[in-house]
């Protein structure tokens, strides 16, 4: 008796086990999956020609995977059997996510440094590694995480606001601020930017975008 029983309870263990594996299978769900994949490695090519190049990834390029992962979604959701009713739109900012892990840990960022502060202007570049290298100069670090303002000629908490920039490339730094000395910045061997610019952490100066 006892051994009838523990066969009927291991019939009735592999039976549920065989209905739970027949509810989770989905060729839907199957296709979803292929489909991310693919997306994500032709994100990932495209920014991998980028890094061949040296230039900046092609959008048509990123438009193409989204394109072809939406026709493939569609695809698969004329099976009928998905597991989940997961949006497009999720999936895809998912595939972007991982594709930007991928680039933090392959391409980091180099260090900003600190925004300096020296008067009625701010500058910013690869020479103002720390606060200490800021009050070198004879300046004022601003704080952590701030940018140089061309608006106001100080540090602020990020976006920095337009203004005038001298970038100084023999130094790649660069100075921002509504009243800074453009022709003061050409005789030094600098380029002036009169116009709306940015003070870039990185040292340079960029026009604005209208």
């Amino acid at each position: 008796m006892r051994t009838g029983t523990a066969a009927s309870f291991t019939c009735i263990l592999v039976l549920q086990f065989c209905v739970g594996t027949a509810l989770a299978e989905s060729k839907c769900t199957a296709l979803k999956y292929k489909a991310a994949g693919k997306a994500a490695l032709a994100k990932a090519k495209c920014k991998a020609a980028a890094a061949k190049s040296g230039g900046a990834v092609d959008s048509l390029c990123l438009a193409k995977a989204d394109t072809t992962l939406a026709k493939n979604w569609r695809k698969a959701d004329r099976k009928g059997d998905c597991v989940a009713t997961t949006e497009l739109a999720d999936v895809r900012a998912a595939i972007d996510t991982f594709v930007a892990g991928l680039m933090t840990a392959l391409e980091p960022s180099p260090p900003a440094g600190v925004c300096c502060e020296t008067g009625d202007s701010c500058w910013a570049g690869e020479q103002f590694v720390d606060a200490a290298a800021c009050v070198q100069f004879g300046g004022t670090a601003g704080a952590l995480g701030t940018v140089c303002d061309g608006a106001t000629g100080s540090c602020q908490a990020p976006p920095a606001g337009t203004g005038q920039c001298c970038y100084l490339p023999d130094f790649n730094v660069c100075n921002g601020g509504p009243t800074i000395d453009l022709a003061g910045c050409a005789s030094a061997g600098g380029l002036d930017y009169p116009f709306e610019s940015t003070c870039e952490p990185t040292g340079f100066c960029s026009f604005a975008l209208p």
